[in-house]
């Protein structure tokens, strides 16, 4: 007879579970070092594709939005936002430049890298799942993995947040790719063949070049090296006890962000408040909606239900959660 309280999301056929356990995986390369971030210590811990930098965010500033628009620790000396809060031009120090091109839906189009004399040094053009560098075919993202530019599959190999831990070639069976991670995503320096792919902590691409070590997590971007994002959250109203710039509720073992708004495990935390005392129809904070209410005759502790939210695209997603003392399996209908 044990206690236990499972949270289970649902979407597009991807299952996570909260909480989980870690998955510790090592390979071997050498690279550059950083200062510790996560403990008050003086020791050098590596890191992926870095310069010697220190990510204390000192001296950071931002404008009238709260958005990020320079960052010392990661020699960035200006980012120039659109008005739908998206970086269009990142500056650095040393004089180079990332600039970027959107649609009018907030997808990211395109990525150019130039060095400090203006030429450019690379160009990733992104059409949905196809992605482009320097006007070739580079890749095609598939479920589960992609297609190179020769049509090979390469599976991609995640722990259980969904960070991509490896790259598996389907063809040949041999490792692509091997990358762990610090806490808050920051890659480790042992990452065998990090060039290989983009799409690393949380299966977000990961932009290394220039130092700027960040994240793209749709809605925002997030900065490993500060463990938060560059952005505050446009959510932020619904959990003033939280920072809006936080990740994950300043809880990345346990929870996981997959947009760069509201986590999951936090709307998880009200439905798992709710499924006590609530009642069927009743709607929650983030949109999910009870449609099943489950109780055992064996335990009048056991209550479990069955959660939906629908998303502006479309899709829809599922949450189960089961709490108290459980003897027994509910049964759940199978959901077409």
């Amino acid at each position: 007879m044990n206690y236990s309280t499972i949270f289970i999301s649902i979407k597009l056929g991807i299952t996570t579970l909260i909480p989980g356990t870690i998955t510790v995986v090592s390979a071997t390369r050498k690279v550059k070092s950083m200062n510790r971030v996560y403990v008050n210590s003086t020791v050098d811990v590596p890191i992926e594709n870095q310069p010697q930098i220190t990510a204390s965010g000192t001296g950071c500033t931002y404008d009238n939005n709260g958005n990020l628009t320079s960052d010392p620790s990661r020699g960035i000396r200006d980012i120039e936002w659109s008005e739908t809060g998206k970086p269009i031009r990142v500056s650095f120090v040393s004089g180079e430049e990332i600039c970027y091109r959107y649609a009018a839906t907030g997808e990211k189009l395109s990525e150019l890298f130039v060095d400090t004399d203006g030429r450019i040094l690379r160009r990733r053009d992104i059409y949905g799942s196809y992605e482009l560098t320097d006007g070739r075919l580079d890749r095609t993202q598939v479920g589960g993995g992609y297609l190179d530019s020769r049509g090979v599959f390469h599976v991609y190999v995640t722990d259980y947040q969904g960070n991509v831990i490896g790259i598996i070639n389907a063809k040949t069976g041999t490792p692509v790719q091997f990358t762990d991670y610090y806490p808050y995503g920051i890659p480790h320096a042992t990452a065998y063949s990090p060039e290989a792919n983009r799409r690393k902590f949380g299966g977000k691409e990961y932009t290394s070049e220039f130092g700027f070590s960040s994240c793209d997590f749709g809605a925002r971007l997030y900065s490993p090296l500060l463990c938060g994002f560059d952005t505050p959250d446009s959510k932020a109203s619904g959990y003033t006890h939280i920072s809006p710039y936080a990740y994950c509720a300043a809880d990345p073992v346990n929870l996981i962000d997959p947009t760069g708004e509201i986590p999951t495990a936090l709307e998880g935390a009200y439905i798992a408040n709710h499924v006590y005392d609530g009642k069927l129809g009743d709607v929650l904070y983030g949109g999910w909606k009870m449609i099943k209410c489950y109780t055992s005759k064996e335990s009048i502790s056991f209550r479990g239900g069955l959660y939906q939210k629908r998303h502006e695209d479309g899709t829809i997603e599922y949450a189960s959660l089961r709490q108290g003392l459980i003897r027994y399996q509910p049964k759940v209908e199978k959901i077409v």
